[in-house]
């Protein structure tokens, strides 16, 4: 019996249509397969290098547990030197130790209350002076501080409570306490994202009062210590420093009078100035693989304990 010619092109033509989606169904499982298993992979490495992360915490926290001058903390030590790249399987990890007290603390505003000038606010007469030498407006101090105190009125017409924020769009309210992270200066009156970025690198949010380490401390910071201190005064402070790291607020106190002719004032004000730091921060970057991880963790120093407050982390 003879397949008239229209049926067998039909017939072939459904034979490889037939093929056509075996193939693609099969070289669609296999893409499949491959994804998931570099996916496997990708999971395994991030894990690994977490890990590694968290090992790197520890080195730090051994590091600084050896601190051979504990009355003294200074950027010649041990360790506030980089971590040099430490070869891994499959990989390797970074780090390094700051001093958290390098920077003006600002949670110190929450502690004095919002009274404007007035004796015992040293710590505003140092941020204001910290917004100066950065060349920002003193007056952003103010919503700072409404921003954390438990007042439901603004300190001064500078300032901005509940009222001004629950008229933007979304709305929302102040946090009333201490700040937790420098990035709520984000959701503060007068801090838009030029500014903050200006005043980022100087800035700390800490959970408890704390002087600045004047051994540590930039030259932008420095100058918030002293009313009158020009930007040269403060990098030969820190020249000084480098040959021969303070020893005491006094030994700084000194120097300040003998190289600006500013003496300090007693009391308060020199209260927030040190030599040594309880605070610091450590941040590990790893990669394993296809894995990287960073990890951001905030240690107290007591005595000879080290503890972690927070951590940040991030896969990559």
């Amino acid at each position: 019996m003879t397949v008239p010619c229209g049926q067998r092109g039909v017939a072939l033509v459904t034979a490889l249509l037939i093929v056509a989606l075996a193939t693609v169904t099969a070289v669609s499982f296999t893409m499949q397969q491959q994804f998931d298993i570099r996916r496997t992979g990708n999971l395994v490495d991030g894990a690994q290098a977490w890990e590694y992360a968290k090992g790197g915490e520890e080195l730090a926290k051994l590091i600084l547990r050896r601190d051979r001058r504990p009355d003294i903390d200074a950027l010649g030590e041990a360790w506030a030197q980089p971590l040099p790249p430490i070869d891994l399987p499959g990989g390797y990890m970074v780090g390094r130790i700051t001093d958290a007290q390098a920077r003006f603390n600002i949670n110190n505003l929450a502690q004095q209350g919002n009274t404007p000038g007035g004796a015992g606010n040293g710590a505003q007469l140092q941020f204001r002076l910290l917004l100066l030498s950065l060349g920002l407006a003193p007056r952003l101090m103010w919503p700072i501080i409404d921003w954390m105190d438990q007042g439901i009125n603004p300190v001064n017409l500078a300032g901005a409570e509940d009222d001004f924020y629950s008229g933007l769009e979304p709305p929302y309210r102040t946090a009333n306490q201490p700040m937790a992270s420098i990035t709520e200066l984000r959701l503060v009156k007068g801090f838009n994202e030029k500014v903050y970025q200006r005043i980022e690198p100087f800035i700390t949010a800490l959970p408890a009062p704390t002087t600045i380490n004047v051994n540590t401390a930039p030259p932008e910071v420095l100058m918030a210590l002293a009313f009158g201190m020009e930007p040269e005064d403060a990098v030969t402070l820190v020249k000084v420093r480098q040959q021969n790291p303070f020893i005491s607020s006094e030994n700084f106190t000194e120097m300040v009078q003998r190289v600006t002719g500013i003496t300090l004032p007693t009391g308060s004000d020199t209260e927030a100035i040190g030599v040594t730091t309880n605070f610091f921060e450590v941040r590990v970057e790893t990669s394993i693989g296809y894995g990287r991880a960073e990890l951001n963790s905030l240690l107290v120093r007591e005595s000879d304990e080290i503890r972690v407050l927070r951590r940040k982390q991030g896969f990559f």
